[in-house]
């Protein structure tokens, strides 16, 4: 009887104007830790707006926005890393593709500033072009859909994840589909027929690329499989790349689950053998897409949308979701510390 009568209290129970206030109040600050206020969205939105606009109406300028906010970018980054304690997830792929790709991009400003010296040779140029091209459009690109990047105008962290994998990805559209608007706006730099009659394809998008990808990937391997695997909470106070995945979204456990393992350095090693294929299986797609204006256009669109509808999903949560679970977490703390009180009653 008491058994039943204690249930119909917990259906029942209603909670007091205070406990609801305070679960508000605590989610409001854990938003505004994250950086939610009316000037970092409408500083958020600006930025995607100006980077739209230019993609649109000006394409064979948009390297150039993208140079500028990549070099702010990394050094917020790099600031932000130290803070929080993450700077060890600057190793990842992501972030050493988009060195190069900054890299490149800055060469080409310089050239553009220095047209009758140039700072590369013009072969390299070009090799250089294909590299970032596969770059771009192949393992940053496809990792807007992968890493599930969202298109959030508050967050500075959220930005940069999207910029490393989509700003490098619409860099390389612009610059392939607008050649011609491009080389005449710098015609110092890349002459359109040396990209496009080549017949090297397959070597310069798939062979070099992937050459570049195994030299990071077997020291990086090495460090994962003998040391990296081993730094997660509370015994470090640093973050990987792979401990925030094993915390978010719990990939250590799938893996696991998925190959019956429960070895620690097998299920890191399937994680990096499994980033190897994919990696270099987006590059060799990249052959297809340099050729190919509608199915490039497609997968540059498809992956942006991906960012949109994850981006519309995490501001249903922030400002739906976020307060009706805190409401609701509230809700059965308080029920849990009535219950005994009530017993003692009884």
């Amino acid at each position: 009887m008491s058994s039943s009568a204690s249930k119909e209290k917990r259906v029942t129970y209603v909670p007091d104007a205070a406990t609801v206030q305070l679960a508000v109040d605590a989610q409001r600050s854990k938003l505004l830790d994250s950086g939610m206020s009316r000037f970092s969205f409408f500083l958020g939105t600006v930025n995607f707006g100006v980077g739209f606009f230019i993609m649109g109406r000006a394409p064979e300028h948009y390297w150039i926005f993208h140079t500028i906010q990549a070099c702010f970018l990394a050094v917020g980054r790099f600031v932000r890393g130290f803070k929080l304690k993450n700077l060890l997830c600057l190793l990842d792929f992501c972030w050493i593709a988009n060195a190069v790709v900054l890299a490149y991009c800055v060469t080409l400003l310089v050239d553009t500033l220095t047209p009758s010296s140039p700072y590369i040779p013009h072969n390299i140029q070009v090799e250089a072009f294909y590299m970032f091209f596969a770059l771009a459009a192949g393992p940053l690109g496809w990792s807007v859909w992968f890493t599930g990047n969202a298109l959030v105008f508050h967050s500075i962290d959220q930005t940069a994840s999207m910029f490393i994998h989509s700003s490098p990805m619409i860099t390389a559209w612009c610059i392939r589909w607008h050649g011609a608007r491009f080389f005449e706006s710098y015609p110092s730099l890349l002459p359109l027929k040396d990209i496009i009659d080549t017949k090297s394809h397959v070597q310069s998008l798939y062979v070099h690329p992937a050459i570049f990808y195994f030299l990071w990937w077997v020291p990086f391997s090495l460090w994962m499989l003998f040391h990296g695997r081993h730094i997660r909470k509370p015994k470090w106070s640093q973050h990987t790349t792979w401990s925030l995945l094993c915390e978010s979204s719990k990939v250590d456990k799938i893996l696991q689950k998925t190959f019956g393992i429960k070895s620690d350095f097998m299920t890191v090693l399937i994680y990096l053998v499994t980033h190897a294929v994919l990696s270099n299986l987006v590059m060799a797609l990249t052959i297809f897409l340099f050729q190919n204006y509608y199915a490039h256009t497609a997968h540059t669109i498809l992956m942006l949308l991906c960012a949109v509808l994850n981006g519309a999903a995490s501001y249903n949560y922030f400002l739906v979701e976020s307060y009706a679970r805190a409401v609701k977490k509230a809700i059965v703390e308080k029920q849990a510390q009535s219950e005994p009180k009530q017993e003692k009653q009884t």
